[in-house]
C-alpha cells in the first residue's frame, strides 16, 4: 500500500493516532532507534502502529496517547519508551 492509499483509509481519529505515533517515533529516533521495520493500521483494533528496531512497537488508538510494547509480546504495554526499555533489559 502506498502512503496516499494509507492516509485516504484513515478516519479523523485514526489520523490523529498517526500524528501521535509519528511524534513518539521522533522521540525514539532522538534516542537512537531509527530503523522502521513496518508501519500500519489495524482496522479491527483501530491501532496505528510502528514497529522499530530492537523489539519496539509504538501504537495509538482512536487519537489517544502513544503506548509502547515489545514487538514480540503486544500484551505488555507501557506509557513511555523508558519504561519499555527498562522492561526489555530484564
Amino acid at each position: 500500500m502506498d502512503i496516499s492509499e494509507f492516509i485516504n483509509n484513515l478516519g479523523s481519529s485514526d489520523f490523529k493516532s498517526l500524528l501521535v505515533v509519528l511524534e513518539a517515533y521522533q522521540e525514539a529516533k532522538r534516542e537512537g532507534f531509527s530503523h522502521v521495520e513496518y508501519f500500519g493500521f489495524n482496522q479491527n483494533s483501530g491501532n496505528i502502529y510502528c514497529a522499530i528496531e530492537d523489539n519496539i512497537t509504538i501504537y495509538s488508538s482512536f487519537g489517544g496517547d502513544a503506548y509502547y510494547c515489545p514487538s514480540d509480546d503486544e500484551e505488555k504495554e507501557f506509557q513511555s519508551l523508558d519504561e519499555l526499555l527498562e522492561y526489555l533489559k530484564k
